[in-house]
């Protein structure tokens, strides 16, 4: 008769099982999903293997919904809170989670490689045009989100009006901290220039899903620009 498996230390077991779980509880997808590839290499048995499979399961899930939310803030031209979500998806491991995000992206008709880097270039990028005057906007830069009107509008910056408790403020932000309410195709491109100009490739690659799922037959001039830009 074949041996019976002696399995892996309970108490390393149990240890590893606690972190995978805990990552996957505190949104670090990548550190769990790597902790997780490490137990499968392990000499499990029977039930510890059943065991993992619960726990993967578990964290399955929890990236399927961070992707679910990257596409579905996309597909609403919240760019920010898409932005926001996919680093913190990769945070902890870009190489691991990178395929879920693209999987994701493709299923809904999105281009993938968000993560991937720029066309190389002369140095001399289009200047983005201005938001308009009046026209609403989010933000958000450290922990403070919110929406106001434009009043002025340049290539690297807004000064916004918000309506407060006790009145008015007129911050002026980075452009690239902020999102037009749905954008139009065009002001996308625009505020895909924006964050070239910071060097924020995540965010241009974003900017420009957005302008694709406006559908328009092309992109015009400025648009293929910025998809030769982010090829």
């Amino acid at each position: 008769m074949p041996a019976a498996e002696t399995g892996f230390d309970a108490d390393r077991f149990a240890s590893m099982t606690s972190l995978v779980t805990a990552s996957t509880t505190e949104g670090r997808l990548g550190a769990a999903l790597g902790a997780l590839q490490n137990m499968r290499r392990l000499p499990l048995d029977a039930l510890q293997r059943a065991s993992l499979v619960t726990v993967a399961g578990c964290l399955e899930d929890a990236l399927a919904a961070a992707c679910s939310r990257v596409v579905q803030s996309v597909c609403q031209g919240q760019v920010l809170a898409a932005r926001s979500e996919v680093l913190r998806l990769v945070q902890d491991g870009e190489a691991l989670t990178a395929p879920w995000l693209d999987s994701a992206l493709r299923s809904a008709g999105l281009p993938a490689g968000l993560l991937a880097g720029a066309a190389a270039h002369d140095g001399t990028l289009p200047i983005p045009r201005p938001l308009a005057r009046g026209r609403t906007v989010r933000f958000a830069q450290l922990a403070r989100t919110g929406t106001g009107t434009v009043i002025d509008s340049r290539s690297d910056a807004v000064t916004l009006r918000l309506q407060t408790s006790i009145g008015q403020s007129f911050p002026t932000l980075p452009r690239s901290a902020c999102e037009p309410v749905q954008a139009t195709g065009e002001e996308a491109i625009e505020m895909g220039f924006a964050a070239m100009q910071v060097h924020d490739v995540v965010l241009a690659r974003l900017w420009l899903a957005v302008a694709r799922l406006h559908g328009a037959p092309s992109l015009g001039e400025r648009g293929d620009r910025l998809a030769a830009l982010l090829p």
